[in-house]
């Protein structure tokens, strides 16, 4: 190979390899500003951080969880869903995004949808918390209260420091008008089972 053809091919391989670092540097600069502005509850500069990211790298899986986060904390429950949606397409496998699609399946009553979705978590991970608490919720919501209470009991003395468990226990006994039980598990006490999908929301 000519020394010319062979040193054109190294500055062309040296150029690509810069713009990808490049492009690398700047998408984690503006996810770190993004983690920085949501936990500072900026959550419009956060918003515009992450565009960045996405723009850099429209499948970045984190980027969209945090940018639904975002829209979830500005109750813009609709692009909240449609993000998670978007995480869940990039990633069946993203178990935290599942369960907030399952959460928002509950809270317009889709139980089927919500059952579903619960029924992939449980299947790769059947003591994941989170998951059997959505499958006790939907027992409540299906008209079995008082079989899902003695499920949720079973399920905070296997898991007490979780909060999705507190939460259901505490949502339950409420609905029973055991309202004394539940204040342990919250400072402030739920009015029906149907609070809980808002408290689980956040």
């Amino acid at each position: 190979m000519k020394p010319f053809v062979a040193l054109g091919l190294v500055l062309v391989v040296a150029v690509g390899l810069s713009a990808c670092g490049g492009a690398e540097e700047r998408k984690a600069k503006y996810r770190l500003k993004a983690q920085e502005y949501f936990q500072e509850g900026n959550f419009p500069k956060a918003r515009i951080a992450l565009r960045n990211v996405l723009q850099i790298d429209p499948k970045d899986v984190d980027a969209y969880f945090l940018y639904a986060q975002v829209e979830e904390k500005e109750q813009n429950w609709r692009n909240a869903f449609a993000g998670y949606q978007q995480v869940v397409e990039l990633n069946p496998d993203h178990d935290q995004a599942q369960v907030k699609l399952a959460k928002y399946y509950l809270e317009v009553r889709a139980l089927d949808q919500a059952r579903e979705v619960t029924d992939r978590l449980l299947a790769k991970q059947p003591d994941y918390v989170p998951a059997q608490a959505i499958m006790i919720a939907i027992t409540a919501l299906s008209d079995h209260v008082k079989e899902a209470v003695s499920q949720a009991e079973r399920l905070i003395t296997a898991a007490p420091t979780e909060v999705d468990a507190a939460l259901l226990i505490a949502a339950l006994y409420t609905s029973v008008q055991r309202t004394g039980e539940a204040i342990p598990f919250c400072a402030e006490p739920w009015r029906s089972i149907q609070t809980i999908l808002s408290c689980w929301m956040c």
